[in-house]
C-alpha cells in the first residue's frame, strides 16, 4: 500500500470514527424525546449498529496497518 492509499485510508477511517461519534450523540439527543422502554429496544439496535461498523473500521485500519509499504 502507497503512502498516498495510507493516507486516505486513514482519513476514511477517521471521517467514519466521527461519523460513529456524531451518531452516538444523535442516539442520546433522542433519549428526550422517547419514552424510556422504547428508547431501550432503539438503542440498543443502533448500538449494535454502530458496533457493526466500528469493527469494520477497526478491520481495515489493523489491515491497513499491517500491509508493507
Amino acid at each position: 500500500m502507497s503512502d498516498d492509499d495510507q493516507q486516505r485510508f486513514q482519513a476514511a477511517a477517521n471521517q467514519e470514527f466521527m461519523s460513529i461519534r456524531t451518531s452516538v450523540v444523535k442516539i442520546d439527543e433522542k433519549l428526550v424525546y422517547m419514552h424510556a422502554a422504547e428508547y431501550s429496544a432503539y438503542q440498543l439496535g443502533k448500538i449494535t449498529q454502530l458496533l457493526e461498523r466500528l469493527t469494520v473500521a477497526v478491520e481495515r485500519l489493523a489491515d491497513a496497518q499491517a500491509s508493507p509499504k
